[in-house]
Order: structure tokens, then C-alpha cells, then sequence
């Protein structure tokens, strides 16, 4: 028997089938509220396999990745479908810029936080999470020229180097919920902020984060300019080809708005 979820993020859609269902229970791990059972026959397709304790990914090519992957654990494959479905949901999105990103409300404010792996997004983003707000999104974002955002709750990956920083910032010694464990020593780690998937919130103010591991203080928090701001939301918005001008002017309104 064929098991499908699909999973929707902006109005982009792809699937994912396979005739083990405990590996369809890990998608909704990693997806949340994003991903639904179901099936859309017009959309891309994701397989999985489950043979000889081998995991097996199989889906039209995303760029420098073969269609065709075998790993030995779970965590490896959940990191490679994490990626294939994030490049499967971008690759036609025309009516958002979608974005390398977290995204949070706190004290009634939209913060969106651009930035690349490793510059402190996930530890921003527990902090958030520790001072009771509602993370929209640790990865990935999708926004318009007026400032609306709609987040793409998937698991936090949580990295090695940066799981102290990231409990600490929390606020707790361990965060209750289910975790995939990957072979490099990173864990996903699922959340549910209890929205309504896809729901649009509007921005009130971009973060920079900025990680340095020899501040004296917890946090130091200091002004960027609106070019600033402009040139991150350019280096990590990935569908860009998808727009005139490369998006310059949906990010010129964004960051203007």
C-alpha cells in the first residue's frame, strides 16, 4: 500500500509517498502543520524506501543532487528531503520572495531575521521561543513587497556547535519534544506554534543576527541601515530568477514598508 502526505507552504505544493508509513510519521515530524495527508497528482512527488535497514530518496534532480540517494539512517534521509522539498516549493513561487529566514511575534511585533547557516538564526529564534513568543518560522519565510510574512514552521535544526547556545537561550535544559537525530550529532527538533498554516502576519522589523562568540555581553543589539538590510534579504532570498530585476524592487518596497 502507497502512503502520501502532501506538504503546502505559500500555495506551492509537493508530495511525498511511500509504502512504509513510520517514514511518512517522520514527515510530519519535520513538516508539522505543513504537511497533510493527501495527494496532488499536478505536483512534484518525493519517494521514499525503506529496504534492507537502507533509506532511498528518489525525486526529479535539485541542482549539483542526483534523483536517486541511499543513506544508512533516518536523520540522513530527513536532511536530504528537507532540502528537496524546500527547493520544490521555491523553484515556481512567483508571488512571494521566499526567503533564507526566521520569523517570530513578540510583544505584538512581527520580527523577520534573515541571515545564513550558521550566523545564530536557531539560537535567536530559541531565545524568542524562552521569552514565550510565537516562532513563525526558523528557516525559511515567504514575503511580499508590502511586508506580509508567512512562515514555514518546519523542525528546528539544531547543530552540535550550537546546542549549549541554543538551550541556554531557551531557557531550559531540554525542550520536550520529538527529535530526529542525525548522524553528525544536529537534531531536528519539532515545535507546533498553534497557527493556522500558511496564516499571513505583517512586518514590523528585520533582525540581523550575528553570532560572536566572544561577546562579553549576552546580547548586543545595535542599528543597521535600510541598505543593510536590503543586501541580506538579497543574499538569501532563493528564488530570485523568479522576478524582474532579480527582485530588487519587491525588496527595495519590503524594506521601505
Amino acid at each position: 500500500m502507497m502512503y502520501s502526505v502532501t506538504v503546502e507552504f505559500a500555495g506551492q505544493c509537493v508530495n511525498i509517498t511511500s509504502e512504509t508509513v513510520e517514514l511518512l510519521a517522520d514527515c510530519q515530524i519535520m513538516f508539522g502543520r505543513h504537511a497533510q495527508i493527501g495527494y496532488e497528482d499536478t505536483k512534484p512527488t518525493i519517494e521514499l524506501e525503506l529496504s534492507d535497514q537502507h533509506y532511498t530518496i528518489n525525486s526529479d534532480a535539485r541542482p549539483d543532487t542526483p534523483e536517486h540517494q541511499t543513506f544508512n539512517t533516518i536523520g540522513e534521509v530527513m536532511l536530504e528531503l528537507r532540502d528537496r522539498v524546500q527547493h520544490f516549493l521555491s523553484r515556481d513561487q512567483r508571488d512571494y520572495l521566499v526567503v533564507h529566514a526566521g520569523a517570530a511575534i513578540y510583544n505584538g511585533k512581527t520580527y523577520v531575521y534573515p541571515a545564513a547557516s550558521g550566523s545564530g538564526k536557531t539560537t535567536l529564534s530559541a531565545w524568542f521561543l524562552g521569552q514565550g513568543a510565537t516562532l513563525l518560522s526558523d528557516e525559511l519565510i515567504a514575503l511580499s513587497g508590502d511586508g506580509d510574512v508567512i512562515g514555514y514552521a518546519q523542525a528546528l535544526n539544531v547543530k552540535t556547535s550550537g546546542r549549549d547556545s541554543f538551550y541556554s537561550a531557551l531557557g531550559k535544559s531540554q525542550y520536550d519534544v520529538e527529535l530526529i537525530s542525525q548522524p553528525n550529532g544536529n537534531a531536528f527538533v519539532a515545535w507546533d506554534n498553534g497557527l493556522e498554516t500558511n496564516s499571513i502576519h505583517k512586518m514590523d522589523c528585520f533582525l540581523l543576527p550575528k553570532y560572536q562568540a566572544d561577546l562579553e555581553q549576552e546580547y548586543l543589539v545595535e542599528e543597521v541601515s535600510p541598505a543593510k538590510v536590503a543586501a541580506a534579504l538579497m543574499e538569501n532570498i532563493i528564488n530570485l530568477r523568479n522576478f524582474d530585476r532579480m527582485g530588487l524592487g519587491l525588496v527595495s518596497s519590503c524594506v521601505i514598508s
